[in-house]
């Protein structure tokens, strides 16, 4: 089960330090492929 937090959590390290699990979204620049294909969705 997700739950939404009301806190401002602005990056991993933040999550993790509250004890949250971090998820990345499945549109994300983490490599060059990933970053190559989110463009290609954001550009429509």
């Amino acid at each position: 089960d997700r739950v939404h937090i009301s806190e401002n959590v602005t990056n991993k390290i933040d999550c993790l330090n509250k004890n949250l699990t971090w998820e990345n979204s499945r549109i994300n620049f983490d490599n060059v492929l990933s970053g190559y294909l989110a463009l290609f969705q954001v550009k429509d």
